[in-house]
């Protein structure tokens, strides 16, 4: 568990106990390891916390990217669970091939909701 198990009561309630990233160059090891345990998709997880007031360790651009590109190179498609614009901005920048849901610190018509391509093709087929 890394250091979000320090923020969180239960970190564990959303779903068992998880591997975490810190560093790039732990990408492609990271990912073979999910391509191991059967993954067929790579969700990554860039959001601070700031949207629900629980401030949490986010993935930089740096670690985001890395994970796109060792996914890649498995096969894998990327997900990116992203709560704000800049989150999303900074996900979408990584390469991921889109999002699982809407960003939701910004209001209709925002010029920012209109500066992202949200789904990049090719879309998971299985």
């Amino acid at each position: 568990m890394a250091a979000i198990s320090t923020l969180l009561d239960n970190p564990e309630d959303a779903a068992g106990a998880f591997d975490t990233i810190a560093d790039p160059a732990r990408a492609t090891s990271f990912v073979a390891a999910r391509v191991a345990e059967g993954s067929d998709y790579l969700k990554i997880v860039i959001d601070d916390g700031s949207m629900t007031g629980t401030p949490t360790p986010a993935l930089g651009r740096d670690i985001a990217t890395a994970l796109v590109t060792a996914a890649r190179a498995a096969g894998l498609t990327t997900i990116a669970h992203a709560c704000t614009a800049g989150e999303t901005a900074l996900a979408l920048e990584a390469g991921v091939d889109g999002l699982a849901h809407v960003w939701a610190d910004t209001p209709p018509g925002d010029p920012a909701a209109d500066t992202h391509q949200v789904i990049r093709p090719p879309t998971p087929t299985r």
